[in-house]
């Protein structure tokens, strides 16, 4: 689950998407650096009425399975952005995700030291998260739209899944493999 603060701490918050990306490593020296590329690309929205979507799409405070959709949708959505400019932007929209990605690591990681068994899908969640941490790395050195696409494709399944879930638990319908909730619920952090 994504913490209430995460939601509130600017990367959910509309007024984030015409502030400077965040730049850092994601353990010490955070700061803003706002450049004329990132600039262009966070305050020029091509799409007139963008803002009004971005608000209309911002989950509800209280269901974390539809924040942690949004927050890797919105992550994704800002990568390929990101595509289209240079180098700093797409370096710009990597370190989001990887804050992101660093966030359900650390809350999967408690979650699966707390239980006696975890389950094969927190550890696998666990192993992607691993993965999307050495591929951001490689990625920052030499970024290129194609190995955004990779972590663009692996938010947008993870989100498309948690949505599905939501929507399969308000039709009350059961999961297709017939069990608990599916596996991206299993593995939905918190």
């Amino acid at each position: 689950m994504l913490p209430y603060a995460f939601v509130n701490s600017g990367f959910a918050s509309v007024s984030s998407l015409t502030q400077a990306p965040f730049r850092g490593d994601g353990l010490s020296g955070h700061s803003r650096v706002e450049t004329d590329e990132t600039r262009d690309m966070f305050e020029k929205p091509t799409n007139p009425y963008g803002n009004a979507a971005i608000n209309a799409s911002m989950p509800q405070e209280g269901n974390p399975r539809a924040t942690e959709a949004w927050a890797l949708t919105e992550s994704g959505r800002r990568m390929a952005l990101a595509t289209r400019g240079g180098r700093t932007a797409m370096r710009d929209a990597l370190r989001l995700n990887w804050r992101l990605w660093t966030i359900f690591q650390a809350d999967l990681t408690v979650a699966i030291e707390a239980q006696d068994q975890p389950s094969e899908v927190m550890l696998n969640m666990l192993t992607l998260c691993q993965f999307v941490d050495k591929h951001t790395v490689a990625s920052l050195s030499e970024p290129s739209p194609e190995r955004l696409q990779v972590l663009i494709d692996i938010n947008r399944n993870i989100a498309a899944g948690l949505r599905d879930s939501l929507a399969r638990e308000n039709q009350g319908r059961p999961s297709p493999e017939g069990g608990d909730d599916s596996v991206v619920d299993k593995a939905a952090v918190g």
